[in-house]
C-alpha cells in the first residue's frame, strides 16, 4: 500500500484536510488573513499599476471594471462557501 504523503510547514495553512485540527486554531486564523491580505495586495497592485506593468491600453477602464467585478465575485463566493 502507498503511504501518504507528509505536507510540508505551510501545508495547512492552504488546505483543510482532515488533519487541520492538529493546527491550532490561531495558527489556521493567521492563514485564513493572511491570504486574504494578499489577495487585496495582488488586487490593489494589478488594478493601481497593471496598466503600466503588464502594457495594456485602458482608455475606457474596461479592464478595470473587469477586475473589480472578479475580485468583488470572488470575495463574495468565497464568503459564501466558508459557510460559517
Amino acid at each position: 500500500m502507498a503511504a501518504k504523503l507528509a505536507g510540508g510547514k505551510l501545508y495547512p495553512l492552504f488546505t483543510r484536510s482532515a488533519h487541520v485540527e492538529s493546527v491550532p486554531a490561531c495558527n489556521r486564523l493567521i492563514g485564513e488573513i493572511g491570504m486574504v491580505w494578499l489577495a487585496l495586495a495582488i488586487f490593489v497592485a494589478v488594478f493601481g499599476w497593471g496598466g503600466t506593468y503588464f502594457g495594456w491600453h485602458d482608455p475606457e477602464g474596461k479592464v478595470r471594471l473587469a477586475l473589480f467585478t472578479c475580485f468583488v465575485l470572488g470575495a463574495l463566493s468565497g464568503y459564501k462557501s466558508k459557510g460559517d
